[in-house]
């Protein structure tokens, strides 16, 4: 549910309770206010919670949002079953609504009758007196009451011109005679009872003149009553004529209105509601339809965006991956042949043509090979732009099909483009009996084949073995500081609870020429055992300074923090280099914060202590990584002049619903607590973990839940 859906849910929660009893009433409490209260409260709860009882039945109340598109994170709907929640979702509502509908319509129609009846009531009552006072207005003489003259037959007699089940009582100050006529017994003796215990005590508390002559309209509940086998409705009288003999006239007359109101109203009611539940359930029908159709379409469109690189239209990388990952390695007859390709004129085209140009060029050749080959034959593309074909080893027509096409001359306009390919071919699962594995050969071959300048190389298990590129980036190393290949990559610190951006942690990314993108894996031991690890340590600290600079500038004040080696504290030109900073950035220098590994102070713990201490009055924070994975967590680091400890994966890792997983996180929680330590939770890479760590109070967190690493650009993007 999305923010304008919350706050509109919001807004008309507010008003519906606003209109119920709950707020001014303006409805006078019927079954619409009260039906308003609850429907107000549950917008509001929805609103609150983010909750919606309609999209929770028909499954669609959370949507899977994520940078990369599975099958897994597809909206998953049944047709049959959406049917059946919506026809269950809408009838019910719509059923809700028509009860009200009646409940409301049967409950004002049987007012506005009973309405009607008083007012007959009180036509009759007139009626009923004009012939008392012709009875018994001229033996009516000194102190004679109406009561004394007025016999029970004689009032009967009155009622001549009425011919439904009533009572007629004339009461005053000597006594009470009434007269019934229609009347069962039951009826005979509650109505008896209520005029003695109820309406007399009622009429000696009222003067007769002629202000209350009649029951007023805000009083129709009173005016009826149930004597077990009827309703009846009652109203009194003063006649003016017998002013100097005061007396009340009441009458008690069967009340139709529930006969009526059933008869000509609710069977109404019921049916117009039927055809509105009918047409509800048809709607839903087709509402559900269009979901699901709608819904079907776009996991199409995702499923294929998600598995086709998008230049050729071949599968990509990861759809690559399910459709090997289908080939049972422990199957003797299952042998493929794959061949990779990696085309050693596209640089050369894109500086002289532009990517445009590459771009149409790898349109054109998947058209080609997309038509001329079979469909047997599976064409991919890697992530790292090589192509890709997979076809079964006894298939040779297919391949040098292949062969034959990606070899070809490439004409656009009035250009030609020779691709230059280099192959590689490896048995599948005999040379290797994994996609990882798969991939990994390739990506050596590939640079080996083009080391040695050959247009084909088979797979060499020498080769792979000896694939350790140790010198080869030992030798790049100090080039690529120079050429500036190495970028620092920003993953952001999330507070969990607002979901705001905190801070980043800048990790160091080699963009090689030839590999692509290298994570330190790949070269960090390499650096630390050079002769160019202070250049490397001032470049990272110059570069998080120019990063935490940009963001400043682009008006966001978030913290960064880099990492460094131990033995970079030691170095005089690393102090050098950061004392510059400091002074650059001034009291800004607090945004930046310096991490070291806990294993790494441990070396030298003493200089480790005075040289981060002298950090520190600089202006910068100590941050200490891996925290807990360390031998002597507890014995020295206490004494280090640290800001914040970073909580270990591995303990994110081992978190589940069992109590004592959350053991060691609570315990550093409390140490950290105890020294005023911030503390950052790294790898958080569920949900499941995220809402654990909630719970146990983490403020701050790091993961790929999160984000990945990325460049400068997309971090800016992301907390935009």
């Amino acid at each position: 549910m999305n923010s304008i859906d919350r706050f509109a849910r919001a807004l008309l929660g507010a008003l519906l309770v606003l209109i119920s009893p709950a707020g001014f009433d303006l409805l006078d409490g019927s079954v619409v206010s009260w039906f308003c209260l609850v429907f107000g409260l549950t917008n509001l709860v929805s609103a609150v919670f983010g909750w919606c009882f309609m999209y929770s039945l028909v499954g669609l109340s959370s949507i899977l949002d994520t940078s990369e598109t599975t099958e897994d994170d597809l909206i998953q709907i049944n047709y049959e079953s959406l049917r059946r929640k919506a026809v269950i979702g809408f009838g019910a509502v719509a059923l809700l609504i028509s009860t009200l509908y009646i409940l409301e319509g049967y409950d004002s129609t049987k007012k506005t009758i009973h309405r009607m009846e008083l007012g007959e009531l009180h036509d009759i009552s007139n009626l009923l007196s004009e012939e008392i006072t012709r009875h018994v207005g001229d033996k009516l003489e000194g102190t004679d009451s109406v009561s004394s003259i007025l016999t029970t037959d004689l009032l009967k007699a009155s009622l001549y011109h009425f011919d439904y089940p009533m009572l007629v009582a004339i009461y005053d100050a000597k006594g009470l005679v009434t007269a019934s006529k229609h009347l069962s017994p039951t009826s005979e003796r509650a109505l008896q009872t209520y005029l003695e215990t109820q309406a007399i005590p009622k009429l000696k508390q009222i003067e007769v003149d002629d202000h209350h002559t009649e029951l007023t309209s805000n009083e129709v509940e009173n005016a009826f009553i149930d004597t077990g086998d009827a309703l009846f409705g009652w109203n009194y009288h003063a006649p003016e004529t017998l002013k100097a003999h005061p007396a009340w006239v009441l009458v008690f007359r069967k009340s139709n209105s529930q006969n009526f109101v059933f008869d000509e109203i609710i069977v109404r009611f019921v049916i117009s509601s039927v055809l509105v539940i009918w047409l509800s359930i048809w709607g839903a029908v087709a509402v559900a339809f269009f979901i699901w159709k709608h819904v079907e379409l776009s996991n199409r469109r995702a499923l294929k965006a998600a598995n086709t690189d998008p230049e050729t239209g071949f599968l990509n990388e990861r759809a690559l991956k399910e459709r090997v990952s289908q080939i049972d390695p422990n199957n003797p007859d299952s042998s493929y042949r794959v061949v990779a390709v990696k085309f050693r004129n596209l640089p050369d085209i894109v500086s002289n043509n532009g990517s445009a140009m590459v771009s149409l060029l790898l349109h054109q050749l998947a058209s080609q090979l997309s038509r001329s080959l079979s469909p047997n034959c599976t064409l991919a593309r890697l992530n790292s732009g090589n192509l890709l074909m997979i076809a079964r080893e006894s298939d040779n027509m297919c391949f040098d099909k292949f062969r034959e096409l990606i070899n070809e001359t490439q004409l656009i306009d009035e250009y030609q483009f020779s691709l230059e390919p280099t192959e590689v071919v490896i048995n599948y699962p005999g040379d290797v009996n994994s996609f990882d594995k798969l991939t990994s050969a390739i990506s050596i071959l590939i640079f080996n084949a083009t080391q040695m300048r050959t247009p084909i190389l088979h797979y060499n298990e020498s080769l792979i073995r000896s694939s350790d590129k140790v010198s080869q980036y030992a030798a790049e190393i100090r080039t690529a500081i120079e050429s500036k290949q190495f970028e620092l990559f920003l993953q952001p610190k999330v507070n969990p609870f607002t979901q705001e951006v905190a801070g980043a942690e800048a990790l160091i990314r080699w963009n090689h020429p030839e590999d692509g993108l290298l994570t330190p894996h790949h070269f960090l031991d390499i650096v630390k055992r050079s002769n160019v690890r202070t250049c490397f340590a001032r470049f990272v600290i110059t570069e998080a300074a120019r990063l935490y600079g940009d963001l400043k500038h682009a008006g966001y004040n978030i913290p960064i923090s880099f990492n460094l080696d131990g033995y970079d504290v030691l170095e005089p030109e690393i102090h050098l280099e950061l004392t510059s900073i400091a002074q650059q950035l001034g009291d800004s220098i607090s945004g930046l914060e310096l991490e070291l590994t806990e294993t790494e102070t441990s070396i030298h713990v003493g200089q480790i202590k005075a040289n981060l201490r002298i950090i520190t009055d600089l202006g910068y924070r100590i941050a200490l990584d891996d925290f807990g994975t360390g031998m002597s967590s507890l014995s020295y680091t206490h004494t280090l002049p640290i800001d914040t400890i970073k909580i270990d994966k591995s303990f994110i890792d081992q978190l589940t619903d069992d109590p004592e997983s959350r053991l060691p996180i609570k315990s550093i929680l409390f140490i950290a607590e105890s020294y005023g330590y911030q503390v950052v939770v790294e790898g958080v890479e569920t949900e499941a973990q995220l809402e654990i760590l909630k719970q146990l109070g983490c403020q701050l967190c790091q993961g790929y839940h999160f984000a990945k690493p990325m460049p400068y650009n997309a971090f800016l993007s992301y907390i935009q």
